[in-house]
């Protein structure tokens, strides 16, 4: 009866293992970073002063137009980028899409300019199913600027 019970036990084991080996969830499986991203939100963390008034509000400085705020980020397998300029061209002379290059190590998100001579880097990434957060610092009147940022899956 031992040698029964060690082996059912063994074998229900095995059986959990392997259920919960092979049952990835539908979220899961979406969270990663391979997609079609849209900046939704960004955030001055902390708030600057901007003309004696402080602001939060980064979005609609880094977006102003409805035409900036539906370019699209994808991200390929391979670290393959495409810039898409979206349905809204801010500029109907330049190509609907770029593409160049990302990294994606640990927490850190690099995206390459398509000129190759810039890097964008968004630390603190964090991905599910339907977004992607993080931070990333510019330069604004000769001080560094925290920004936090929010991408929404497309």
């Amino acid at each position: 009866m031992n040698k029964f019970v060690s082996f059912a036990k063994v074998a229900l084991l095995f059986a959990g293992c392997a259920f919960l080996v092979t049952s990835c969830t539908e979220e899961d499986e979406e969270a990663s970073i391979i997609g079609s991203w849209i900046v939704t939100d960004a955030v001055f963390n902390p708030a600057i002063m901007m003309d004696s008034v402080m602001v939060t509000d980064a979005f609609s400085l880094f977006f102003p137009q409805a035409c900036d705020q539906d370019d699209i980020i994808i991200l390929q397998d391979g670290g393959v980028q495409i810039m898409d300029q979206g349905v809204l061209l801010c500029d109907s002379t330049a190509m609907q899409q770029e593409t160049s290059t990302y990294s994606y190590t640990g927490t850190t998100l690099y995206l390459m300019e398509t000129s190759g001579d810039t890097t964008a880097t968004i630390t603190n990434v964090a991905i599910t199913a339907s977004s992607m957060t993080g931070s990333f610092t510019v330069e604004m009147n000769g001080e560094s600027a925290n920004v936090d940022v929010t991408l929404t899956r497309q």
